[in-house]
């Protein structure tokens, strides 16, 4: 089985929501049941995740990482203003399953190149506000985004250009738990570096 190569990224273009869906499946994961939800007035995915971690580390493991990322990816709106945190952020729409994708990542993964990712991420987090919270859910919810940055070579520099944050960056920086303001302003800060103060 695997995902066969060409035929996901023509799939994206004619409909990128049954694309990703089918990739889950293809993966094994139970997590297909995906539904367009609008959660705290952010545009996320919200679905059966619980096993999107296990599902998305066995299809990497297919060798197709870039694909996969684009599709996940494309199954939101932020698709079209992309920005650095969107394949992470919007599949996987709850703290507790980022955290599931990280360890599984990190467990099921063989692929080298997703193993020198972890440990960019810990380096990455290193530098972040969240990283020194005690709070190990949000600690793993910048290092799946990390993870992303470090898979797709994102750069600040990248996404100063995008200008204003997107509306769910925004959201994290003004909402509570107090560590997820203080992580949506460090994730404004480091990307958006113009936008960061007033607005709170």
């Amino acid at each position: 089985s695997g995902l066969p190569s060409g035929s996901l990224e023509k799939a994206l273009q004619d409909d990128p929501l049954q694309s990703a869906q089918k990739l889950v499946q293809l993966a094994g994961g139970r997590g297909n049941d995906l539904s367009a939800v609008d959660t705290h007035h952010i545009p996320l995915l919200a679905g059966r995740v619980d096993n999107l971690g296990e599902a998305l580390s066995r299809a990497l493991e297919t060798g197709h990482r870039p694909e996969i990322l684009k599709a996940l990816a494309a199954t939101t709106p932020l698709a079209q203003a992309p920005g650095p945190l969107g394949a992470v952020f919007n599949p996987l729409v709850k703290l507790r399953d980022l955290g599931d994708v990280l360890q599984q990542l990190d467990w099921h993964c063989s692929d080298p190149e997703v193993k020198k990712a972890v440990q960019a991420t810990r380096e990455v987090l290193e530098q972040t506000v969240v990283a020194q919270r005690a709070d190990k859910k949000h600690r793993d919810f910048a290092s799946g985004i990390s993870i992303h940055l470090a898979e797709t070579g994102y750069s600040a520099e990248n996404h100063m250009a995008l200008g204003a944050p997107p509306n769910w960056a925004r959201f994290l920086k003004e909402t509570r738990p107090w560590p997820m303001r203080r992580f949506g302003d460090a994730v404004i800060r480091q990307f958006w570096p113009g936008n960061t103060s007033s607005d709170s």
